[in-house]
């Protein structure tokens, strides 16, 4: 209810604003409102549905229960790490107010911030859900709806990397899943969370190279810079990044295995 309300007031809101201070960029009060409240909606689905299931009789029903966190730990993991976006990306310098953040504290941000939360969502989703491959489908739905918003609406300018995205994750991901729930569970929980977090910077492909394009003096001026300061960038990006997020994933991924306690299940009648 307290997100739904946010977010009803956000587009009144945001027109206001956009009315007496004409373009805005992304973190403008009624946008970052905005973000604010479907933020709180995921996590209130998640944290439902998963306290739903303990009280779920039926196997079917579970099952189905299952099946709909899928999508409800994507939307999650998706909203999170567009609401980190907004304080790490240089689009919010507006009309009147110049809202971008600092290059070297943004590019900070999101290496600390962006492989925590997404090594955390993705553990927390393969112990919530509990079967092999699941964790592994809610990081592809993630992955079709950035290729959906972010690359697909200006292929002609971004699409040239996406076969070498999809070479790079898939295999990751597949392979953080399965050390989750075939290794012993402290070192598969760390082999998940450095696999999963030292893939941030290619998994938030092509909105994550803007904000490291600034602090590396690479051109940005326009959707066209991007591919090309991504190539020109990648190697060097993934040598000053790798530790610090593999170091972000992991604690992300420990403090979902260890500090998060998840509702007990009970053996479902099945009919």
């Amino acid at each position: 209810m307290i997100g739904v309300a946010i977010q009803l007031v956000s587009g009144p809101g945001d027109f206001m604003w956009h009315s007496v201070f004409g373009v805005d960029g992304l973190m403008s009060p009624p946008h970052l409102a905005l973000a604010t409240g479907i933020l709180i909606n995921s996590i209130a689905t998640v944290v439902g549905l998963a306290r739903i299931m303990p009280h779920i009789q039926l196997k079917r029903s579970q099952t189905l229960t299952r099946a709909i966190l899928i999508p409800a730990f994507a939307a999650l993991w998706f909203s999170s790490i567009w609401y980190i976006f907004m304080f790490v990306l240089p689009l919010s310098n507006g009309q009147h107010f110049k809202l971008n953040p600092d290059p070297s504290v943004a590019v900070i941000i999101a290496t600390i911030a962006l492989p925590f939360i997404s090594a955390m969502i993705f553990l927390i989703s393969a112990r919530t859900i509990g079967r092999l491959g699941t964790a592994s489908m809610v990081a592809g739905i993630v992955i079709t709806m950035n290729v959906l918003a972010n690359i697909t609406p200006a292929y002609q300018a971004l699409g040239a990397f996406l076969p070498w995205q999809l070479l790079a994750i898939i295999p990751v991901i597949v392979g953080a899943d399965i050390a989750i729930h075939k290794v012993h569970s402290i070192t598969g929980t760390i082999i998940a969370g450095a696999l999963i977090g030292i893939t941030f910077y290619i998994f938030n492909y092509p909105m994550l190279p803007m904000t490291f394009a600034e602090l590396l003096n690479q051109p940005n001026s326009s959707i066209n810079d991007i591919l090309p300061s991504m190539y020109s960038s990648l190697s060097q990006v993934i040598i000053m990044t790798a530790i610090p997020s593999a170091a972000a994933g992991i604690i992300g991924a420990i403090i979902g295995s260890r500090k998060i306690q998840l509702p007990k299940i009970d053996v479902a009648i099945s009919s």
